[in-house]
């Protein structure tokens, strides 16, 4: 792990360290950096292609928290999103579930960076997010092939796309098990692609989708036809541990620069960091990236021994993460003052963009409310109903 970590800090050192910003502002989709990570081997690495593997999602948890702390931690955020979907999100979909012509043509290629994937399922024109049931698109499906109809938007990489991963009901009315997983290749006739202009992420080539009566090989189908909206939420709990990666990487680089600068900064015979309240205020920003990254770990420690990811506690990293990530950088900036605005310090840009975890992937509220659902039952198994009356409702 270390090794992959060291070549990992190599590449970025060489390729992105001080143009982050300048690829940012491009707002180009940074596909020279995708195809080089790729074809260096950071994505293969990370995934578990082994048959007889106990990992349910095939993704190495561990190596993976690597590649996208050190991305995160570039600030190239543009380029950091865009890797997190495809390796975290679009690879293990492919890897478990996608049909032998899928995994002989398409993966190999996918796990060396020489396609571009991306998911599809918010349909913002029809619905809020993505409420499976109440999507208008769908997927007809006969012996002979899949017809698709519809649309999809705020498509993370959708201009640089080479393929989608779209979750669609194939059946009206819809029902939670009429959902389909589906394969679809952007050039393929009917599928048309808009760009979506950004204040946030302006180079992860964010796309609406329409499609109009686009045919599809049945090979194209991922998995059992029922279980879409079932491989969905499975594999969406990486992307809720996502978050808290994230943040955690970049909070830990925002609180030694608070700290390298309040100790040089001189305050009549002392410095700034001497001051109490600033050592308060460090302290409380970092009681809560700590409390975060302890959740994170041991989240992954217990997905590496289970082979899943417990969906409470990625539930609850992604729920915490756009708070506590706001927090830290805030502090971070408030002590800096006029020194975090300079264009050498991408603070703001990372303020906002951490801060859009809030809405993007379920918004914290639904995280909120879904944590609510699933919380009664994580319940020790010491804590029985009714033996104590003082807890008694």
């Amino acid at each position: 792990m270390d090794e992959y970590r060291q070549e990992l800090q190599s590449f970025v050192r060489e390729r992105i360290a001080g143009r982050a910003d300048e690829i940012e502002q491009r707002a180009d989709f940074p596909r020279a950096l995708f195809a080089a990570l790729g074809a260096r081997g950071f994505y293969e690495r990370c995934i578990d292609l082994r048959k007889d593997g106990h990992r349910f999602i095939p993704l190495d948890l561990a190596r993976y928290r690597v590649l996208i702390e050190e991305l995160a931690r570039s600030t190239c955020f543009s380029l950091a999103l865009p890797v997190s979907v495809h390796v975290g999100l679009c690879l293990p979909l492919l890897a478990r579930l996608g049909t032998a012509t899928l995994r002989e043509d398409m993966l190999p290629r996918a796990l060396r960076g020489e396609l571009v994937g991306a998911i599809a399922a918010t349909e913002s024109r029809a619905v809020s997010g993505a409420d499976f049931v109440a999507m208008a698109s769908r997927a007809t499906i006969t012996d002979r092939g899949i017809r698709l109809q519809g649309f999809k938007d705020y498509i993370t990489s959708g201009m640089a796309a080479d393929f989608l991963v779209t979750f669609v009901p194939w059946r009206d009315p819809a029902h939670f098990t009429d959902i389909c997983a589906l394969v679809v290749p952007t050039a393929q006739p009917g599928v048309r692609r808009t760009p979506v202009p950004m204040s946030v992420f302006r180079s992860a080539g964010i796309a609406h989708f329409d499609f109009d009566g686009v045919e599809l090989d049945r090979t194209a189908l991922l998995g059992r036809q029922h279980f879409g909206m079932s491989y969905f939420l499975e594999h969406m709990l990486v992307a809720r541990l996502d978050a808290g990666i994230w943040a955690v990487a970049v909070g830990q680089e925002a609180l030694l620069l608070m700290q390298r600068y309040a100790q040089s900064r001189q305050v009549g015979d002392g410095t700034l960091w001497g001051e109490s309240a600033v050592q308060l205020r460090f302290a409380e920003a970092a009681t809560r990236l700590e409390l975060l990254r302890g959740l994170v770990d041991s989240t992954i420690r217990a997905a590496e021994e289970t082979g899943r990811i417990d969906p409470v506690a990625a539930t609850a990293i992604k729920a915490a993460t756009p708070g506590c990530a706001g927090a830290v950088l805030e502090e971070t900036l408030h002590l800096l003052g006029a020194r975090g605005l300079e264009t050498r310090r991408p603070l703001l840009r990372m303020l906002a963009e951490l801060r859009s975890f809030g809405l993007a992937g379920g918004s914290t509220e639904v995280m909120l409310r879904v944590l609510a659902e699933l919380w009664p039952a994580r319940r020790s198994g010491d804590a029985q109903e009714g033996i104590y009356p003082e807890w008694r409702a």
